[in-house]
């Protein structure tokens, strides 16, 4: 099923706006994009930027390193899954941006499963 950008937004409890930014931005790809321009999205099957996600993922971890916090890319995507399931870190991030916290989840298993 596709949805619309509205819809995706309140599913990902995130603004329309942020949607739209991170489609500028080229780090959230919609599903398909009608002549008019309208964005459409699939629910599950987030696409994005893999090499520039994954850069980021890997400055990241490269930093936290660096501060002498030992992560590999298994440990982050695993660190990011359980933030989303437990219910206080969870909470945290549903005050800032779930959305975001759900995409850089799926990014990051996808980059810690190569």
């Amino acid at each position: 099923m596709l949805y619309t950008v509205k819809e995706l937004s309140d599913l990902a409890k995130v603004t329309v706006k942020t949607l739209h930014h991170y489609h500028r931005i080229g780090l959230l790809l919609p599903h398909t994009v009608s002549d008019a321009g309208y964005r459409r999205a699939l629910k599950e099957g987030i696409k994005y930027d893999a090499p520039k996600v994954e850069h980021l993922i890997t400055q990241h971890i490269v930093s936290l390193n660096n501060l002498g916090h030992m992560t590999t890319a298994k440990d982050f995507a695993a660190q990011t899954r359980f933030f989303l399931q437990d219910e206080f870190h969870r909470d945290m991030l549903e005050s800032q941006q779930t959305g975001l916290a759900y995409y850089l989840c799926v990014a990051a298993e996808d980059f810690a499963s190569k």
